[in-house]
């Protein structure tokens, strides 16, 4: 008996910190359905933009909740939202539409592009967020309500499909 558990305790004891799907993760990054966290998974080897911004937004006092549309009836794929600030952290919330996986990584280098945005600037409320992308962004907004979007952004969601891509067409090839 003492022998299967002292088996049992090496066996849990010697599983890679990488296992756990949490730590696949930058500190801060909090994909919330398993689709978001396998799509992930598989796409950050593949797109070095995916990669730099999940790097670079995880190494910001941020706190990102990736999670599925709640509505199917936007009229866009992905969007960012400000949730609050807390003890010198914010937290914000990026929603995407279960799309093909190649899709859904550019939705959501996008939307990183955006956390970017925020991290960057002095914003602890709604209002300063709304205020920021009053300032930053370009209008875009349709009968879906108020929306706001900026060319990085834009760059950064069209560099990661691009990537991701390419990456496919080369594994086709072999």
């Amino acid at each position: 008996m003492l022998r299967r558990l002292l088996v049992a305790l090496l066996l849990v004891s010697s599983t890679p910190a990488n296992a756990d799907p949490v730590t696949a993760f930058p500190p801060g990054v909090r994909p919330l359905r398993s689709w978001i966290a396998d799509m992930i998974g598989r796409a950050r080897p593949l797109s070095p933009t995916l990669d730099r911004l999940l790097t670079e937004v995880g190494a910001r006092p941020l706190v990102v909740y990736v999670d599925e549309l709640s509505s199917p009836d936007v009229p866009y794929d992905g969007r960012l939202s400000f949730i609050g600030a807390s003890h010198g952290y914010r937290f914000l919330r990026i929603e995407l539409r279960q799309l093909p996986a190649a899709s859904a990584a550019a939705v959501l280098a996008h939307e990183l592009q955006h956390v970017r945005e925020v991290a960057g600037a002095a914003v602890a409320s709604r209002q300063d967020f709304e205020a920021l992308y009053r300032r930053i962004g370009v209008d875009a907004t349709d009968s879906g309500g108020r929306r706001y979007d900026t060319a990085a952004a834009v760059a950064s969601g069209e560099a990661a499909m691009r990537e991701l891509t390419s990456a496919a067409r080369g594994s086709h090839d072999r």
